[in-house]
């Protein structure tokens, strides 16, 4: 038997151990492991958390999902402020290039020009 089946069977068995659910010669292998899992359960009943400590959790989980969206918009605005400042940058140095390369060109019409005349 896989480490997975038997850990699943036993799962299964800790929750309702009225049923197991499988053959007797697999149920004779765990056994062992079937009353471990009895002393556990006898050891440490099941707790039902108190309505204070639930609405408690509440509250924080709610607060803390809060504070992530805030977060999230905020890494959000700044990547779009971003991309915005990268893309005027790259506007800027294309016409900057043009408007280099038209004074260059105008400038050397003029040197053509003076040394024509």
């Amino acid at each position: 038997m896989k480490r997975s089946e038997m850990a699943d069977i036993l799962f299964a068995y800790a929750e309702r151990p009225d049923t197991l659910g499988i053959p007797e010669c697999e149920a004779a292998a765990l056994q062992p492991w079937l009353q471990l899992v009895e002393r556990i359960n006898a050891a440490m009943p099941p707790v039902q958390p108190s309505p204070t400590f639930v609405r408690s959790l509440g509250r924080e989980l709610r607060r803390r999902a809060g504070q992530q969206i805030a977060q999230r918009e905020r890494l959000q605005r700044t990547l779009l402020i971003g991309a915005a400042v990268g893309s005027i940058v790259s506007i800027a140095s294309i016409a900057g290039a043009v408007i280099f390369v038209l004074l260059r060109r105008r400038g050397r019409a003029q040197v053509m020009q003076s040394t024509v005349v």
